[in-house]
């Protein structure tokens, strides 16, 4: 049965769950921060942040979920997932941010900041922006 993701994994699997965790949060803090709701942006984005260690720590799988999320059809969840793959697919993340970074609202500026502070970090030897 193909998921939601495009993956072909039983509804079960760890790493789907993870996914399924990861978007409802993007998607949750992207409404949040659009509506200026600080409290529940801050609760999602620690569940982000959560759900997103959780991938990148369970291996290649978790990899690849994200990379895979990097062209969801919500842009807070893309913003998010090429955030999230700038340490293993750097030029992949990079022209996800740029395309999110010319769209309006907060998720353009905030795809701008991030790749203004990578910029700013690169130029002054820092390894990473987490």
């Amino acid at each position: 049965m193909k998921q939601e993701d495009g993956s072909a994994e039983h509804a079960s699997s760890p790493v789907l769950r993870l996914v399924q965790r990861y978007v409802d949060a993007a998607t949750k803090h992207g409404r949040a921060v659009n509506v200026g709701d600080s409290k529940t942006a801050n609760r999602q984005n620690a569940r982000l942040t959560r759900a997103s260690r959780a991938l990148r720590e369970s291996g290649g799988e978790g990899r690849i979920a994200l990379l895979r999320l990097m062209e969801h059809p919500d842009p807070w969840v893309r913003l998010s997932a090429a955030y999230d793959c700038l340490a293993f697919d750097e030029r992949r993340s990079i022209q996800v941010l740029e395309e999110i970074a010319r769209m309006p609202g907060f998720v353009g500026f905030t795809a701008e900041t991030v790749l203004r502070e990578r910029t700013k970090r690169a130029n002054h030897g820092s390894s990473g922006l987490r």
